[in-house]
């Protein structure tokens, strides 16, 4: 089957033409959450939930009782589901790195590729066999997909050829933007962009938190138009996420909003030395990153190096990879000494935290 993206993904949902099998993955945990509830919703009566929608966790499940799921047939109904929550599919597929070095694995909870390698068959068994008025839904929340890495590159690759394999990530500022004004809108209220932007820039990109934010919002203003003082005054100020918002406007030369949010940082109350830390996190990512690709290796291997990465933390590198496309290694190394020269000063100095961090944005302007 061809790639199916959130667009596709709609489209099928209203016209109830539904895969046999999905896999919803990516940044974007709001939509994720979204759909792996909206699917079932739409093919499932709610008399018959009990009957045709079996939810599973993924980290105790097995691969029989989803097969079992799965064969169930619908009572009164068009379709059965499953909804398969946070299974580590990756686990399915021999770790070959990890096979050519014994070290790397204990020996004791090392199994034969042949093992491994039925796990992934009986797994392809099943997802290749589902029946007319069955769906399985893979729902991944907390688990992160480097669609780089080789297990992952074929999983996609069988569920997008039984199904759809959906990559919800995080949407643009432009995106989340209109949906803040018209989701407004169709609540009574007035947003323009302006503010809806820089309620993008205190609040993060995170679709769940805006959403939450936004209705608060509205319950607040009881109608009419939201101003720039009705969003400071109600909406949840998200430090750490706005720091990293400050780190993005900076790459971008975004001069302007950079010293506004910076601003408001501290007139949140944000410490200096928290949001320098914060801002060391993307320059020394950005930096590895670029080191490593110089080196000949991919960005994900940095993984292998620095424990500051493990789990959902993936990410960071993914993001790092995308923002240093821009710097030199060089550009990266001086970015970074100005960062620890504003740290020394911050700590050893009686010069005001505010005009330190508009020296270093200004510096780190120039190299962008």
């Amino acid at each position: 089957m061809s790639k199916l993206n959130e667009e596709g993904l709609k489209k099928q949902i209203r016209e109830k033409k539904f895969d046999r099998l999905y896999l919803l993955y990516g940044t974007e945990d709001f939509l994720k959450q979204h759909y792996a509830s909206l699917i079932p919703q739409k093919i499932i009566k709610p008399d018959f939930e009990a009957f045709n929608l079996h939810k599973l966790d993924g980290k105790s499940t097995s691969l029989e009782e989803i097969a079992d799921c799965v064969s169930f047939l619908p009572l009164s109904g068009e379709y059965s589901c499953t909804v398969v929550y946070d299974m580590l599919l990756s686990d399915l597929i021999p770790d070959r790195t990890a096979r050519q070095n014994d070290e790397e694995v204990p020996e004791e909870t090392q199994e034969s590729p042949k093992d491994f390698g039925q796990k992934f068959d009986t797994f392809l068994e099943i997802i290749s066999d589902i029946p007319e008025g069955s769906v399985l839904i893979f729902w991944l929340d907390t688990i992160r997909v480097d669609e780089k890495n080789f297990k992952w590159r074929k999983i996609i690759s069988a569920f997008d050829k039984y199904g759809s394999a959906v990559n919800l990530s995080s949407r643009s500022l432009s995106n989340l933007v209109k949906l803040l004004c018209e989701t407004a809108a169709k609540k009574g209220c007035a947003l323009d962009r302006a503010d809806a932007s820089y309620m993008v820039n205190i609040v993060g990109d995170d679709m769940g938190t805006l959403k939450n934010e936004l209705e608060k919002l509205c319950l607040y203003r009881e109608g009419g138009k939201l101003s720039r003082a009705d969003i400071e005054n109600t909406v949840i100020f998200s430090a750490q996420a706005n720091v990293f918002t400050l780190a993005d406007l900076i790459i971008r030369g975004k001069a302007d909003e950079a010293f506004a949010l910076l601003s408001l940082l501290l007139k949140q109350k944000g410490e200096p030395i928290q949001i320098l830390a914060t801002l060391v996190i993307t320059y020394v990512d950005m930096y590895r990153v670029k080191a490593a690709i110089h080196s000949g290796l991919k960005y994900s291997d940095v993984a292998e190096y620095f424990k500051d990465y493990k789990g959902t933390k993936m990410f960071r590198l993914e993001k790092a990879a995308s923002l240093s496309k821009k710097y030199s290694l060089a550009q990266l190394r001086y970015a970074i000494s100005l960062l620890s020269e504003a740290d020394i000063k911050l700590k050893s100095t009686r010069i005001e935290g505010k005009t330190i961090l508009e020296l270093l944005i200004i510096n780190l302007l120039r190299i962008s």
